[in-house]
C-alpha cells in the first residue's frame, strides 16, 4: 500500500499526496495552501515523508505486521517497519 504517489514524481504536487484526512493528522492547517503556492522546501518535504511513513507503519501494525528482515509478506514481516528516523536513505526512498 502506498500512502502517496510521490516516489516516481518529477515534482511535488497536491494530486500525488495522501487524502486530506490523513494529511490533517500530520500537517498544519495551512499545508495545502503552501502546496498550491509551490513553496515546499526540503525540510517540509522531509516532515511530510516522515508523516506518510509513520501513517503507513501504523496501518501495517494494525494489520498484524512486525519488523524483521528480510521482508516476507507471507509472515507479515517488513524490514522498513521501524521509525522513519531509523531508516537508511534507501529505506526512506522505497515505495513498496
Amino acid at each position: 500500500m502506498s500512502m502517496s504517489d510521490l516516489a516516481d514524481a518529477d515534482r511535488f504536487v497536491g494530486a500525488r499526496l495522501p487524502n486530506r484526512d490523513l494529511l490533517n493528522l500530520h500537517v498544519t492547517d495551512d499545508f495545502l495552501e503552501h502546496v498550491r503556492e509551490g513553496q515546499l522546501d526540503s525540510l517540509l518535504k522531509e516532515v511530510l515523508a516522515e508523516a506518510c511513513h509513520e501513517a503507513w507503519r501504523s496501518i501495517k501494525v494494525e494489520q498484524g505486521w512486525t519488523y524483521g528482515e528480510p521482508t516476507d509478506s507471507s509472515k507479515k514481516v517488513h524490514s522498513r517497519l521501524k521509525a522513519y528516523a531509523d531508516l537508511d536513505e534507501e529505506g526512506k526512498e522505497a515505495t513498496d
